[in-house]
């Protein structure tokens, strides 16, 4: 507890309005090493949480560090606005769930019950603290983008969106939450139309808002994005084991997005678009799998 408070005090006092706060390395290293020992000596979770928490906490003074010394800053540290430091912490995020994965592979029953500190205490902290950071960095550059901090076409924060999105469905192999697979699924299909509209338009304007002609291109590719992920979820359904945990939440979201790009589709018929019809072709190829599972439940 002395240490969890020398820590709050140590970053209140080298902190600046704007900037994250970061703590002298002598401190963040004991209190690494001090945490990482008593998670060995007493064989308790919250331990390698705050291994972890550290660890990320080092990583953002690293950034920090080299980036005063390129005289990035006069602030002395990151601003919470840096779009940078995403695509970095999220790589970190990448990083623990190799290790868990690696940790997982590399353990049996025998090393499990003969030393349980790598399989018992890291391996499902990392994963956890994987999905944890990465969803952070995702809702940091939303919220940069919707305050238009964002330099176009953001590919930082393209490759923020798209590897939360990855991380999200490889941990839920483990985590078996349908929320995960569900939050994976969406942030697929906004990076998906993200990429699109940073590739063709130069730009990271996304506006599938009903009744805005001048993104009508963006409603064709959420529809072929329906039908993609509605196929995708369709070829799972080979793997019974996977029925549950991903299946279902595509079905869902390809749903959701269908419904969504029909309503937009109407909302463009009245405006006569030129691409009105190539989107209602998508939709309509789009309804053949989202129909499938039905027509299999009525069978039965």
């Amino acid at each position: 507890m002395l240490i969890l408070l020398s820590l709050a005090v140590s970053a209140g006092i080298h902190s600046t309005p704007g900037v994250i706060p970061t703590i002298p390395w002598s401190v963040l290293v004991l209190s690494f090493i001090f945490f990482w020992l008593a998670g060995k000596r007493y064989q308790k979770q919250q331990y390698s949480y705050l291994v972890i928490a550290l660890f990320v906490w080092g990583v953002i003074g690293t950034y920090a560090w080299l980036a005063i010394q390129q005289q990035s800053w006069l602030t002395g540290g990151p601003s919470v606005y840096d779009p940078t430091l995403a695509p970095i912490l999220v790589s970190c995020a990448v990083g623990f769930l190799g290790v868990s994965e690696l940790i997982c592979r590399s353990s049996n029953l025998r090393f499990i019950a003969e030393n349980g500190l790598a399989a018992a205490l890291y391996a499902l902290p990392l994963r956890i603290s994987a999905v944890v950071l990465a969803g952070l960095m995702t809702a940091h550059i939303l919220a940069l983008l919707a305050m238009k901090l964002l330099v176009s076409p953001a590919w930082g924060g393209l490759m923020t969106i798209a590897i939360t999105s990855a991380v999200m469905l490889l941990a839920n192999r483990v985590l078996a939450r349908k929320s995960l697979s569900l939050l994976g699924a969406l942030l697929a299909i906004l990076t998906i139309i993200w990429g699109y509209t940073a590739i063709v338009h130069g730009n990271s304007a996304i506006g599938l808002w009903p009744g805005r002609p001048e993104y009508a291109d963006q409603w064709l590719v959420l529809a072929l994005t329906s039908l993609l992920l509605s196929t995708v979820a369709h070829l799972i359904r080979r793997y019974p084991s996977a029925v549950e945990l991903y299946s279902h939440p595509f079905f869902q979201v390809a749903w959701l997005t269908y419904i969504w790009t029909l309503i937009g589709a109407l909302m463009l018929f009245t405006q006569s678009q030129p691409t009105i019809a190539w989107i209602f072709a998508g939709l309509i190829g789009g309804l053949f799998p989202l129909l499938r599972p039905i027509e299999n439940s009525a069978k039965l």
